[in-house]
C-alpha cells in the first residue's frame, strides 16, 4: 500500500513535469507517455474505485500535458551510416550544420565523436 502512494505520487509529479518539458523528440514524448500509462495500469488493476478514478483523472492529466510538449518536439529522422565517418561528417550530411555532430554523438552514445562505425543506426534530431 505504502508503495503504491509512493508511485502515485511518482506520477503525479511527473505529470505535472511532462507540460514544462521541451522534448527532443516526437518518439520520446510518446515513449514516456507510454511508460506513465503502463505504471497507471499496473496500480489501477489492484486499485478500489475512489483510487481508480484518481488514476484515471491523473491519465487524463498526462493527455493534456504530453501532447503539448509533442506539439513543439522536432521529429526525429532514423539514418544507418554506411561507412565509418566522424559525428561532424554526418552532423553536416544530414543536418547542413556540423556545430549538431556533439549533439547526434551524446543521444546516440557513441562512444568516439571522431569515429562512428559504420552500420551504426543513428537517431538525428534537427534543433534547427
Amino acid at each position: 500500500l505504502v508503495g503504491d502512494l509512493v508511485r502515485v505520487a511518482i506520477l503525479r509529479g511527473a505529470a505535472g513535469a511532462a507540460g514544462r518539458v521541451a522534448w527532443g523528440s516526437v518518439e520520446d514524448a510518446l515513449r514516456t507517455r507510454a511508460d506513465l500509462f503502463t505504471e497507471l495500469d499496473d496500480l489501477a488493476g489492484r486499485a478500489g474505485d475512489a483510487a481508480f478514478s484518481s488514476l484515471q483523472d491523473l491519465r487524463a492529466q498526462i493527455m493534456r500535458t504530453i501532447p503539448g510538449g509533442v506539439l513543439a518536439a522536432p521529429p526525429a529522422l532514423l539514418v544507418t551510416i554506411e561507412n565509418a565517418a566522424p559525428a561532424l561528417a554526418v552532423a553536416y550530411r544530414f543536418l547542413d550544420d556540423a556545430l549538431q555532430a556533439d549533439v547526434i554523438a551524446a543521444a546516440n552514445r557513441v562512444a568516439n565523436p571522431l569515429f562512428v562505425p559504420g552500420g551504426t543506426a543513428l537517431r538525428i534530431i534537427n534543433r534547427g
